[in-house]
């Protein structure tokens, strides 16, 4: 029994040998980059006049075409982007594929009918920030790589949008998105396409051992296909746009004849021939099947340094087969056309090519007449010899039909030229049939979501401070300005205890205030002991990591905000569906004891607003804001404050202007944010072990430098640290770019560091000394140098 469930298997290509491979071998759809924007910065690419031909050539077989523009953009760039995709939009292009909530932003006001998908990057892990997403017009989603089947299905079964996951090919250790150790180890950063792939490298864990313990196997899910489909995945991703032609066609071959055999309900499978044909292909650290089975775990890393090897004997085999398969697009199937000539005297000559789907196309050449033969008339075998001249193109003819009279003359220049106009007719109806059937269900899918948000729209706060619903999209302002701060709170039900008062000293007093992030009790006394003797010098905002809140409320701390100081609550780094539930009740209770919350990620923003919470919203430095019209995105949802981005450098960060938010002055920044576990995979998982504030481990690169590991245990993931502290407080921030909140991040240090800390905030904030530091001891990070 044939299975009524439509999937799309996207493949790679780096070039157009790989995009010859993929149609060839089935593919459905095919992701590309330009020379702009792609995040693969160091794969071949594409020119534009490339591009547009990719595009008509897959539009002939159905194939659509979808660009990735999925880098962080800096506002010196961002201007290029509408010159960039104009001529691709205009081709026909799918869809494109995007990290920026600027570029998003900009497609939707110049391309509103272009299919936007959310790229892996924007770290998407529930259905809360798939909403958001929704209300901006995004018809498809990446989900970030480490989400089980179990949560893909419980997604799938919460949204209307298109769920795309990867089924084959690299995996990040990090959380898509969440990686900026190539960033800040060599200037290199993963998300401006750059990625120096640090976590391919060696490292010791805390008892000395080394091995490539952050380097994941390669994502294999043949085996995984039925479960998949049942889900509700909508698109099959295939890894490898800086991977072989080879590589792309027989990956994608193998996964097309699994996935129709299942589809077409035939015995499902998968035979050992075709496994190997896969390692063959290409196996450097072996294969797993990544995070849908499980959360994490030893058994997803390959630290033994895997070389490109596997079965000899087999791989020699499947070596031979490929050789013989180089020219991919001999391999693309042909379209068969009838054709008909008519070329009648003192008429113009005439052409028509159809398609066995009854597209026909009429092409007459109205600068030619035919005219009667002075000398030799040109004969019926001539004109079918010049029109049977198609072998460079995609089609073939099955049936020519030539109406002639008798003694005529045209010449074979005329013939050939003829011959080529009809087809680039043809090439272009296809294209234009093409396009007219996919921006039609684009803007079906868009009138959805207004009915939807239309139902819903009391049911919760609005996620964004002005609507337009006639046609979907949120009010924008036409110059693309910052929104005003002080926008209507009529919608908003302030909490009892945040007084009008209380309101004014939010942003009142000292032009500045300092907040302290911090992770251990012994932190949180010396820092509570700091703040209390200074009140009245500046302003003071604790911010307290999920879990010492958790620790510090059962332990009986009085957390009650006043005048001078204020607590906030900073969520996890990774927001979950499953974690969400499990911990849905502790969350509430504790999230109700503040009146300001630090979030990391917008599937934390949407669940905030969605129940209902009454207090301040700021949003910290891994939601990114590189330019000015994602500046402008967060001006228009209800977040009070943003975080300064740490790859700006100085004058970018100027440009973009970050007076009134918050900056990152001093702390280790984090590098990696992972699902795997470096303790659990060391064979010590640390979750039951009690009687410590949060749980540190590190580990350590080839050059000796030691990186911190934070294992946040409740909600079961890591982050890595950088191995040098950030510190900028040498430089006169206040005064070049004022921000109206100086963040000082504690994480690895116990109470004499944290003192020393607070001395040279003291010597530089309350008596502007300038504080000296030894050599090696902190870094400017991208300050002063950005990234590429």
């Amino acid at each position: 029994m044939k299975i009524d469930n439509k999937v799309e298997l996207l493949a790679p290509a780096g070039d157009i040998k790989s995009l010859y491979g993929a149609i060839a071998a089935g593919a459905n759809a095919i992701y590309l980059a330009g020379e702009q924007f792609g995040a693969r910065a160091f794969a071949k690419n594409f020119e534009t006049e490339d591009l547009i031909e990719c595009i008509r050539l897959a539009h002939i077989y159905s194939v659509k075409i979808y660009l990735t523009v999925n880098t962080l953009m800096k506002d010196m760039e961002i201007g290029e982007l509408v010159p960039y995709l104009t001529p691709l939009y205009e081709a026909g292009l799918d869809g494109i594929i995007v990290q920026d909530f600027g570029v998003l932003s900009i497609i939707e006001e110049n391309f509103p009918d272009l299919p936007v998908h959310g790229s892996t990057q924007m770290t998407v892990t529930s259905s809360y920030s798939i909403r958001l997403l929704e209300e901006l017009g995004v018809s498809r989603i990446v989900l970030a790589r480490e989400l089980s089947l179990k949560e893909i299905k419980k997604i799938c079964k919460e949204t209307k949008m298109e769920i795309e996951t990867f089924i084959h090919g690299s995996l990040c250790y990090a959380y898509s998105g969440q990686c900026l150790f190539s960033s800040y180890i060599g200037g290199r950063s993963g998300n401006r396409g750059r990625c120096g792939g640090i976590c391919r490298l060696p490292f010791k864990n805390s008892e000395g051992k080394q091995s490539t313990i952050l380097s994941l196997k390669d994502l294999n899910t043949l085996k995984l296909i039925p479960e998949m489909i049942e889900a509700g995945i909508k698109s099959f991703k295939i890894e490898g746009r800086m991977k072989s032609p080879d590589y792309v066609y027989t990956v994608v071959s193998i996964y097309r004849k699994y996935i129709d055999l299942y589809l077409n309900g035939k015995d499902f499978k998968v035979k050992e021939d075709d496994i190997l044909q896969l390692e063959g292909i290409y196996k450097r650290r072996g294969y797993d099947t990544g995070y849908y089975l499980r959360h994490n775990g030893k058994e997803m890393l390959e630290v033994s340094n895997v070389a490109n090897k596997g079965n000899i004997k087999e791989k020699s085999v499947i070596d031979i087969e490929i050789k013989e398969k180089k020219d991919y697009f001999s391999l693309i199937p042909k379209i068969k056309i009838n054709v008909k000539g008519e070329f009648k005297i003192g008429e113009n000559p005439k052409l028509t090519f159809a398609t066995k789907d009854n597209m026909s196309v009429t092409y007459i050449e109205k600068s030619i007449v035919v005219e009667k033969a002075k000398k030799t008339d040109v004969s019926e075998e001539s004109i079918r010899k010049q029109l049977n001249k198609l072998g460079s193109t995609t089609f073939q003819i099955k049936d020519l039909v030539i109406e002639k009279d008798e003694n005529i003359f045209v010449s074979l220049k005329t013939i050939n030229q003829l011959r080529r106009d009809t087809m680039n007719k043809l090439v272009d109806t296809i294209n234009e049939k093409h396009m007219k059937k996919e921006r039609a269900a684009l803007k079906k899918y868009l009138d959805e979501i207004v009915e939807r948000r239309n139902d819903k729209l009391n049911s919760s706060l609005p996620l964004f401070r002005e609507y337009s619903l006639s046609n979907g999209k949120k009010n924008k302002n036409s110059e693309n300005e910052y929104y005003s701060k002080n926008f209507d709170k009529n919608n908003l039900i302030k909490k009892e205890s945040l007084t009008d008062s209380n309101e004014e000293n939010y942003r009142d007093g000292k032009s500045h205030t300092l907040e302290f992030l911090i992770t251990s009790i012994s932190q949180y006394n010396t820092i509570l002991k700091f703040a209390q003797q200074n009140v009245g010098l500046y302003s003071f905002r604790i911010t307290l990591e999920y879990s010492l809140a958790k620790t510090l409320i059962e332990k009986g701390y009085n957390l009650d905000n006043n005048a001078n100081i204020t607590y906030t609550l900073a969520l996890p780094m990774i927001f979950r569906d499953n974690t969400y539930e499990e911990y849905k009740k502790s969350l509430l209770t504790l999230i109700s004891k503040f009146d300001v919350i630090l979030i990391r990620n917008f599937d934390e923003y949407v669940w905030l607003r969605e129940n209902r919470y009454k207090g301040k919203i700021i949003a910290d430095k891994n939601i990114y804001i590189f330019n000015k019209i994602s500046k402008n995105f967060i001006g228009e949802l209800y977040i009070d404050e943003w975080t300064g981005d740490i790859e700006l450098n100085s004058h970018e960060l100027s440009n973009l202007g970050i007076a009134e938010e918050r900056m990152i002055v001093y702390g280790y920044q984090g590098v990696m944010v992972t699902a795997n576990c470096i303790a659990k995979s060391s064979g010590k998982c640390l979750k039951s072990i009690d009687g410590k504030d949060v749980k540190f481990t590190n580990i350590v690169d080839r050059m000796n430098y030691k990186f911190p590991v934070k294992l946040e245990c409740d909600f079961c993931y890591n982050v890595i640290y950088n191995h040098l502290p950030l510190n900028l407080m040498n430089i006169d921030i206040e005064k070049t770019l004022n921000p109206f909140t100086l963040v000082f991040e504690f994480t690895v240090e116990d109470e004499v560091q944290t003192e020393i800390i607070l001395k040279m905030i003291e010597q530089t904030y309350f008596r502007g000394e300038k504080v000296q530091s030894q050599n090696n001891t902190f870094t400017y990070g991208h300050f002063k140098r950005g990234v590429e």
